[in-house]
């Protein structure tokens, strides 16, 4: 049976989702109020990695004890607002306790693991289908350390990443060096990985791929989504602020915009911004063999179209909080560190702030709505979205369309935070 299926929101992963109901031959209508993969998606401005081995939440054991120096410090690279913290209480609380302990952050990387399999092929696989091998690359990753010793204290990450089947290589300062020749004295031992890849534009990317699924019948209304049409449980249409689309399928896409949509449909999730900031060096000349990432700064340092991109940072101040644009200068300081040669670069720089849609437990809300059957959860990945959009396409319109699922669909239910 072919569906009339809704997509609300037109970033990574409403332009994946899309593009799986199209290829199965489902009519597609695409809300979106800004532009395809504009500025407002969260998956426009971040470090565009591709990278299997995000295994890890955010929460891990121990980080409680970090809170006071996160509301301390107002520039760190996990901040807290104090202002903010009456109202974030609640799910700080909840982020808390989702990682502390080791079984249940093996239990959330078995779940995420699922979502992030074999993402570089899909994405090769829908760039060759749309026009746009060019803009996914596989030049590998490389993780940074001062010392072999800031390693070895992940220990956690990697030994969950050597247990579902991904590899790399170790490099000492010689070959970290010999590989990298760009980097900073700093930094003495890395890690490649040679399955990352990356997508050199990812807004540009987005816009192409939903232009082409146009071109194919998709249709995009430029409009936002404001609630739903629902008669005896049954999903009648979308409202928006140009009139109510008809549909029999709707999927909330939205990103950090997903909890108002989602709490018409009687579904309380709790979602947070964890604000991002990135800083492009533009027109400079390609620097750097493979995206960087220091263990000491854990931003993601990538060639792009227009740039060299730094992007990072964690900022917990909700959605109304102007951007603090001091955060861009702390990006600058450590790219100057980490390829020295920056520090010289005196052209024309670019700055972004966006609001990357957290739960607490490290695992996007993905499947029926409480109300309605009819309608989606489709958010919520924080810092993955870019590399959990294909396996969380695949699941969302397998549940859509009343398919068998690709893996097991329980993890991302909104019935577990009930």
């Amino acid at each position: 049976m072919k569906h009339t299926i809704a997509i609300i929101g037109s970033g990574i992963i409403g332009m994946w989702t899309a593009y799986q109901a199209q290829r199965q031959g489902h009519h597609v209508i695409l809300i979106e109020a800004g532009s395809a993969g504009g500025e407002q998606a969260a998956s426009f401005g971040n470090a565009a990695w591709i990278f299997e081995g995000s295994v890890l939440p955010i929460s891990t054991p121990g980080l409680w004890r970090e809170i006071p120096s996160y509301l301390i410090d107002p520039l760190g690279p996990f901040s807290i607002k104090l202002e903010y913290l009456l109202k974030l209480a609640p799910w700080l609380v909840q982020f808390v306790r989702a990682g502390n302990s080791i079984e249940k952050i093996e239990t959330c990387a078995l779940a995420r693991i699922a979502l992030l399999k074999d993402s570089l092929f899909h994405y090769r696989e829908l760039a060759r289908d749309l026009g746009l091998d060019r803009f996914v690359r596989q030049d590998g990753l490389v993780f940074v350390y001062p010392n072999r010793a800031d390693f070895e204290n992940e220990s956690l990450g990697t030994r969950l990443r050597q247990a579902h089947g991904l590899h790399w290589e170790e490099w000492d300062q010689a070959e970290l060096h010999a590989n990298e020749p760009e980097l900073g004295h700093d930094y003495t031992f890395g890690t490649f990985h040679p399955y990352g890849g990356h997508l050199t534009d990812p807004g540009r990317f987005i816009a192409l791929a939903v232009q082409a699924m146009i071109n194919r019948g998709t249709t995009f209304v430029s409009a936002e989504a404001t609630g739903f049409a629902v008669e005896q449980q049954r999903l009648r249409g979308v409202h928006t602020t140009h009139g109510t689309i008809a549909c029999d399928r709707a999927i909330i896409c939205t990103g950090i915009h997903g909890k108002a949509l989602a709490h018409q449909t009687g579904d309380h999730i709790p979602l947070e911004s964890e604000r991002g900031y990135h800083l492009v060096l533009n027109d400079l000349e390609r620097m750097g063999r493979s995206p960087l990432m220091p263990s000491d700064g854990k931003m993601g340092i990538t060639m792009t179209d227009t740039g060299l991109r730094i992007a990072g940072q964690v900022e917990l101040a909700g959605l109304s909080e102007p951007p603090d644009w001091r955060r861009t200068d702390i990006l600058r300081e450590y790219l100057g560190r980490l390829l020295p040669r920056t520090k010289d670069y005196l052209g024309k720089t670019t700055r972004w702030m966006g609001h990357r849609p957290s739960t607490p437990d490290g695992l996007p809300c993905l499947g029926p709505t409480t109300q309605c059957k009819d309608i989606f959860h489709g958010y919520g990945h924080g810092h993955s979205g870019i590399g959990m959009a294909p396996g969380s396409a695949r699941l969302l319109v397998s549940l859509a369309t009343g398919q068998a699922t690709p893996f097991n669909a329980a993890p991302y239910r909104a019935e577990r935070f009930k």
